[in-house]
């Protein structure tokens, strides 16, 4: 397919809303799917669970920001999927992930990720969030930014932490 942001769950997001002085908060969460005999193919951000995990801001973004806890959690899932993007961004669990409080954790991936650029066992890229806890015994292939759990991490993003993964 010609689209981007594909998966089990194309894009995840949660929102971050103020108006008039109230904070509306949200927070996702995927947990415990398992994604067995399946083929999952897109242009870019394309994840056997999610494509695209992502937070947004409406509302008057001008004002003094509180702080505030808002998350998007993947965890306990396993894939078993071939995931496949034409251009950028494979990931077993998810295409990418855009925002500091997106968090892929405790995930396994078994299937086959292919892309040109940026391909990973668990996450294609990460922008900014944590990738933490997780194992791929899959094959990862491609030309560039290529990895056994991320293919690429974003080097100026401070909020970015890959850890405690097994390849």
């Amino acid at each position: 397919t010609s689209e981007s942001n594909v998966g089990l769950f194309g894009q995840v997001r949660t929102n971050w809303n103020r108006e008039n002085g109230m904070v509306t908060v949200k927070t996702a969460y995927i947990q415990n799917i398992v994604l067995d005999d399946s083929y999952i193919g897109g242009k870019s951000n394309v994840g056997g669970i999610v494509g695209n995990a992502t937070m947004i801001f409406t509302g008057d973004t001008s004002a003094e920001k509180t702080t505030y806890n808002l998350q998007v959690y993947i965890e306990d899932c396993v894939n078993y999927a071939e995931v496949n993007a034409k251009t950028s961004n494979a990931g077993g669990i998810a295409g990418t992930l855009t925002k500091q409080n997106v968090i892929v954790q405790n995930c396994v991936n078994f299937g086959h990720i292919y892309a040109p650029n940026r391909a990973g066992g668990i996450v294609g890229q990460v922008s900014s969030g944590m990738v933490i806890y997780n194992a791929n015994h899959g094959i990862v292939t491609g030309t560039s930014d290529i990895g056994g759990i991320v293919g690429n991490v974003i080097k100026n993003e401070t909020n970015s932490r890959v850890h405690n993964n097994y390849n």
